[in-house]
């Protein structure tokens, strides 16, 4: 008899699930499905938004994480610097700038950075975006402040009280002045400035930080070798910061693409054969052609009613006037009426003029 009642029971037909059971349970199904995909969505979106380190690319985390290391070297760091850790987690530009303009008055380094400058070190963008021409954090961006400098700080500052200006707008609007040092001590501060900031980011004892404060010593221990290099060579200066600034980019670089901190690249920034060079009087550098066009614009922009082109000072009225009051020599006058049109008119700037019609 039981055996009978099992094969019954097994052999029983299922019950079947009414039509209105069905739909409900498949409207159930897909609403959990729909909660799940808001939930992914939601959490990707908050990991996007997410302030601080945690918001940057991996590359960008290499960097910070490699850059950050103190000797002696073995792996990256675990962690940003606590500065930089709170000054990446503000959640605009401007609460960053007001954080690392409170920092540099506090460690009273006269100078005040670009709202440029400072989204660059907020986003960790290091790098010149061509390799001819200086963007990012460079030390071309670091001169000393100055009462001359007033105007531009004036602006920038109005730009961020303006709400309704559009970030696009005020980025087109307070782009970054590339500055060439003329006085070698005007180098040392740029330097030093530009030592200040990567102290900050990442540590005062990190390679990059020692490598610009033994190039700021350098400079200022031979001051009148430098001084005498620059007076012979006026785009000696640039040369030496343009050399500064290449090593920590290749460095920089080098951090991005590895996580194994051996394996960076840091033989770049040993410059010690670069030092001794100056000093025996035969640095050779390139400059990309920017900089060198600045240079020679500097150089043809009038001063005080005279051209200084090509680093020798051109009287008024067709005489050249020897710096030292030596011999003077006469400026050849060209009237033929055809190249009337390369000359400079009044009020018109000589170099672009010059360059233009050349």
């Amino acid at each position: 008899m039981d055996s009978d009642l099992d094969s019954d029971e097994v052999s029983s037909p299922k019950r079947k699930i009414s039509k209105k059971d069905h739909y409900l349970i498949n409207a159930m199904l897909k609403l959990h499905e729909s909660m799940d995909k808001n939930s992914l969505k939601q959490t990707l979106e908050k990991e996007e938004k997410e302030p601080g380190f945690k918001r940057l690319e991996s590359y960008r985390k290499n960097l910070i994480l490699n850059a950050s290391v103190e000797p002696p070297i073995n792996t990256q760091a675990e962690k940003p610097t606590e500065f930089y850790s709170t000054f990446l987690s503000k959640k605009s530009r401007f609460k960053a700038k007001d954080m690392i303009l409170h920092r540099v008055h506090l460690d009273k380094t006269a100078f005040i950075p670009s709202a440029v400058f400072i989204s660059n070190l907020w986003n960790c963008d290091f790098f010149w975006t061509l390799p001819d021409s200086p963007s990012g954090v460079s030390i071309f961006f670091c001169p000393e402040t100055k009462t001359i400098n007033a105007q531009e700080l004036e602006k920038e500052r109005n730009l961020a009280l303006a709400d309704k200006v559009k970030i696009r707008v005020i980025d087109k609007l307070s782009k970054q002045n590339l500055y060439l040092p003329s006085l070698i001590m005007d180098m040392v501060w740029m330097t030093q400035n530009f030592m200040s900031i990567i102290s900050l980011c990442f540590g005062k004892k990190t390679l990059s930080a020692s490598f610009l404060q033994d190039w700021a010593n350098h400079m200022y221990e031979n001051r009148l070798i430098y001084t005498s290099l620059q007076a012979s060579d006026p785009s000696f200066f640039a040369k030496v910061l343009f050399a500064i600034d290449n090593a920590l980019q290749i460095n920089s670089r080098s951090y991005c693409n590895s996580e194994d901190r051996l394996s960076v690249n840091d033989r770049v920034l040993l410059m010690a054969d670069t030092h001794d060079s100056i000093l025996r009087h035969d640095f050779v550098q390139q400059i990309p052609k920017l900089i060198n066009d600045r240079i020679i614009k500097i150089l043809d922009t009038p001063k005080d009613g005279k051209y200084q082109g090509n680093g020798k000072l051109l009287g008024k009225q067709g005489q050249g006037g020897d710096p030292k009051g030596g011999q003077k020599a006469d400026i050849i006058i060209d009237n033929d009426k055809n190249h009337s049109h390369w000359r400079a008119r009044a009020g018109e700037d000589f170099a672009k003029v010059f360059y233009k019609n050349q």
